[in-house]
């Protein structure tokens, strides 16, 4: 187990006419030093605005409030009509939480964990982690953050905003950087303004009905 002190490292997207090729390289790099250290997978569906729910299903019976939509979404058996399920299987665990998103406070979010083996292939092969198309919504897959064991509350790495963050040793920063030179730099949190992604999760239990 590595026991070397851990730094908060980004590395941006190159938002250029290759992005797709910019962007298999960063996650093609990230997972070749990360991928036997990751254990489980969390997505983060935000729900902002109503396009999020009528990716959802929901839309048609919103009340006023995303997640109380949601909520009664789920408990009306839909639950394998969620995008996120239907892309990936059911997950371990469903649950919520509330972050803090831009000039959105508290935005209600979805939050679904899977065994990182039962979605590797897809993720990798598949979705880029929505940095083909970040102006496409439909075609995000849902942030995702990637720990090492189910005690973690800091991901080992995420994905937010066209930017890969790394909470690693110096160790494995400098393996990134035989991959990725000058690429790779250190976050000066104070000055960054990198939302932290530790959230308390409230559970939802996924019954029979669903």
């Amino acid at each position: 187990m590595d026991t070397e002190e851990k730094v908060l490292y980004r590395i941006g997207i190159d938002f250029t006419d290759q992005l797709e090729e910019n962007a298999i390289l960063v996650i093609d790099a990230v997972f070749s030093v990360l991928e036997d250290n990751v254990d489980f997978v969390e997505f983060h569906n935000p729900l902002t605005t109503i396009e999020d729910l009528e990716e959802l299903g929901v839309a048609p019976s919103f009340n006023g409030s995303p997640l109380e939509s949601y909520l009664e979404f789920v408990s009306n058996g839909n639950l394998l009509l969620d995008p996120v399920i239907f892309k990936y299987g059911l997950p371990r665990e469903l649950g919520y939480t509330f972050i803090y998103e831009g000039i959105h406070w508290l935005t209600p979010t979805l939050v679904y964990k899977y065994s990182f083996s039962t979605v590797f292939e897809r993720i990798r092969n598949a979705d880029l982690f929505y940095l083909k198309t970040p102006g496409d919504p439909k075609l995000n897959p849902f942030s995702p953050h990637f720990f090492t064991n189910g005690n973690d509350e800091v991901p080992l790495f995420w994905i937010d905003n066209g930017n890969v963050y790394l909470y690693i040793s110096p160790h494995e920063k400098v393996e990134l950087d035989l991959l990725l030179p000058d690429h790779v730099s250190e976050v000066d949190e104070l000055n960054d303004f990198v939302s932290s992604p530790e959230v308390e999760i409230h559970y939802i239990d996924i019954g029979v009905n669903n």
